[in-house]
């Protein structure tokens, strides 16, 4: 395993400690790395696709079978499948996670059958926790979940529920299961190290804040309506049957709902267990009465209509609309610098740089990827984007000195929060900078330093700086989705303003206004009253930067 990032130049020497992020997320992934690595190299493309295939259709049938194991009819199983199916076709990926999905049902089948039913499967534990700590840090959640069963099975013990061997051999087996990964692999300990590490502290807390899957499905409901209708199909589910879990159902269904509040990447594997959990007691449901007919249903509408929402969700997002590369992906950018060729490093969108480093490495290194590697890079990566009025001026300026930063990709805007890239705004300012690339698909934006290295490629490509703004508000009107709201209102607003389209700031802002009261009294109100004067020159950069960040 290499000791250093090969696909990032940012990483500095002394990051790499025994427990930090870099030589966890390098080292600690080896043999589901190892596997993609090797199906791509002999198949290609084709070998990622059978991974996926594989791997769902593997969690499918292992949930399926179950089911019918507990005798619930095919129709039912069918049913309960439907969230984790559509699941896999909205979120599903090819990355080392994929795998925790597969291992967190496997042993989540295993242990039930083992202490539930006297499944003699259940020496195969230790070895499950030993391989899914080599594939991915999802397996902390087994140890979660073996917790939970060893925890419940000593206090039926402790109550004299359960005795004799095969109890003493249940505890040994579900207790060597939780210590395999740290018997025999050093990086599980660096692992459990690091996550106890960066759960707290300031950067924690940026990271976990702008990136998607970390954030709650509650944060932007609007934007995550199918991800609710998930959680909300489910829980629906198990109102009806929940009386009849056993304790460690109960426990564990609890412990990965609460989960599930808080981040979105923890949805999946909540939804993979209480969906079989549901299926198992459906049987056992209560019947209708007049007591509780009302109640009842209430709740079987709503399951329902959860239903038909979650389906037009997943087909919406899937290839079949989208093509094979989705337009999130900037494809025609990548061509551009494979012609152009700049000199010099790269600074690029966080999002891009895992697809970034397929199209470009060895040729050229990112600044940054979804692998987060550095949250204090990150950090770095955050204040350069999003820099404002109220920071120092040479903030990105400093960054992209110390890092030799010749070439920059960025996005229009945020698909997240919908939030303009105020980067642009710096580059187009500075006469050091020039723009040279607007994607039509994927929207990218490149700039080029004017330096002696890129003297060539800007005086070719160069383009009207101006022209920069006036995509970004195409980009932003183009964007009917997720982000039509009173937040995108007021982006196209501070855009208008930079192009000193006054009216059509004063349009996006008033309609801002009327779609959330609560931004009277803001500095929209000030701005507006400068633009209703049409005493432009009052305009204050501090105000519209408040405003974009509201």
């Amino acid at each position: 395993m290499p000791d250093k990032d090969p696909f990032s130049y940012t990483i500095d020497d002394s990051d790499y400690t025994s427990y930090s992020r870099p030589s966890v997320i390098l080292r600690q992934y080896w043999l589901s790395q190892l596997l993609l690595y090797g199906l791509h190299s002999a198949l290609g493309w084709y070998g990622i696709i059978l991974f996926r295939y594989v791997i769902y259709s593997a969690l499918l049938a292992l949930l399926y079978s179950w089911m019918r194991e507990k005798n619930v009819n095919r129709i039912s199983a069918l049913f309960f499948l439907l969230p984790v199916f559509l699941l896999v076709l909205a979120y599903g990926g090819e990355r080392p996670n994929t795998l925790s999905y597969l291992f967190a049902a496997l042993l989540f089948y295993l242990t039930d059958k083992f202490i539930l039913t006297d499944d003699k499967k259940g020496f195969l534990l230790p070895a499950v926790m030993l391989v899914w700590s080599l594939m991915h840090g999802g397996f902390l959640l087994g140890e979660v979940l073996l917790s939970i069963y060893f925890m419940v099975t000593l206090f039926r013990g402790i109550k004299g529920h359960a005795t004799g061997r095969a109890y003493v051999f249940k505890l040994s087996v579900l207790l060597l299961s939780v210590a395999a990964p740290f018997l025999f692999s050093g990086d599980a300990w660096h692992t459990a190290q690091m996550m106890m590490h960066e759960t707290s502290g300031p950067l924690a807390a940026l990271y976990k804040n702008s990136i998607a899957e970390t954030i709650s499905p509650f944060t932007n409901a609007g934007a995550n309506i199918d991800l609710v209708a998930y959680l909300a199909f489910i829980i629906l589910l198990l109102i009806v049957v929940i009386r009849h879990f056993p304790l460690e159902h109960m426990l564990l269904a609890a412990f990965l709902l609460a989960l599930s509040f808080t981040s979105i990447r923890y949805l999946p594997f909540f939804l993979i267990m209480a969906s079989p959990m549901a299926a198992f007691h459906w049987s056992a449901r209560p019947s209708f009465d007049l007591t509780n007919k009302v109640f009842r249903i209430s709740i079987y509408a709503t399951i329902l209509f959860c239903t038909i929402f979650m389906g037009q969700a997943g087909a919406r997002k899937s290839f079949f609309l989208e093509g094979l590369l989705s337009k999130y992906y900037p494809g025609d950018a990548v061509s551009f610098l494979k012609t152009a060729k700049p000199e010099g490093n790269m600074f690029n969108s966080y999002t891009w740089g895992g697809y970034l480093i397929y199209e470009l490495y060895p040729d050229r290194k990112v600044f940054i990827d979804p692998r987060a590697l550095s949250l204090s890079l990150y950090a770095k990566y955050r204040d350069v984007l999003d820099v404002t009025a109220k920071k120092t001026e040479h903030t990105w300026r400093d960054v992209f000195e110390g890092y030799h930063i010749s070439v920059v990709l960025i996005p229009p805007y945020n698909v997240i929060d919908g939030k303009v890239t105020m980067l642009i705004k710096k580059l187009v300012d500075d006469p050091e900078w020039h723009l040279v690339f607007l994607g039509e698909r994927s929207g990218a934006l490149i700039f080029l330093k004017n330096d002696s290295g890129n003297d060539r490629q800007i005086g070719h490509y160069s383009l009207r700086k101006e022209a920069a703004f006036e995509h970004v508000l195409e980009e932003l009107k183009k964007d009917s989705g997720k982000n039509s709201s009173w937040r995108k209102d007021l982006q196209i607003a501070v855009v208008s303003l930079f192009l000193k389209r006054y009216e059509e700031a004063e349009h996006h802002l008033e309609r801002a206004r009327g779609r959330n009261h609560s931004l009277s009294g803001t500095s929209v109100d000030k701005v507006l009253t400068v633009l209703r004067k049409n005493d432009y020159g009052q305009l204050d950069a501090e105000d519209l930067y408040k405003i974009y960040g509201l």
